[in-house]
């Protein structure tokens, strides 16, 4: 075994053993300010079938990468239906066509959309007819 003692004066620091290099170390800079606090950028909310809707899941400015509707506990209304997009086209992120309340799953789409001004994201629920159950969570990657 052999032991180095490497002092570093240089930006950059090599050492090679019989012409092969076998150790390249350049250092770190100096490390810059603090930024501001950011999000985690994923937003979750609790839903049930007797939940009044639409709901508002946020206000956004800026993409949805990825919507999801997980479902926990299964609706058992007939013709229950979710959909999630804004006031102008409530299924623009996911339609009803893109989930199944009926069955505990969850069901994704990534729809890549941008907002360019303030806008609520709306979650709309239709519990079906007789509907006794029903509930999960909407998850979005913004």
């Amino acid at each position: 075994m052999t032991i180095l003692d490497v002092e570093v004066d240089s930006p950059q620091l090599e050492v090679t053993i019989d012409g092969v290099l076998v150790l390249e170390i350049d250092p770190i800079g100096i490390q810059g300010p603090k930024g501001d606090p950011g999000s985690s950028g994923l937003l979750k909310m609790p839903f049930a079938y007797g939940d009044a809707s639409p709901i508002v899941v946020t206000s956004i400015t800026g993409f949805v990468f990825t919507a999801a509707i997980v479902i926990t506990t299964p609706f058992n209304g007939i013709g229950a239906a979710l959909r999630l997009g804004d006031a102008v086209q409530s299924d623009r992120l996911m339609n009803a066509a893109q989930n199944n309340p009926a069955f505990a799953a969850e069901y994704e789409t990534n729809p890549g959309y941008g907002y360019t001004s303030a806008t609520q994201l709306l979650f709309t629920i239709t519990p079906g007819a007789g509907a006794t159950q029903g509930a999960g969570y909407v998850l979005l990657e913004v």
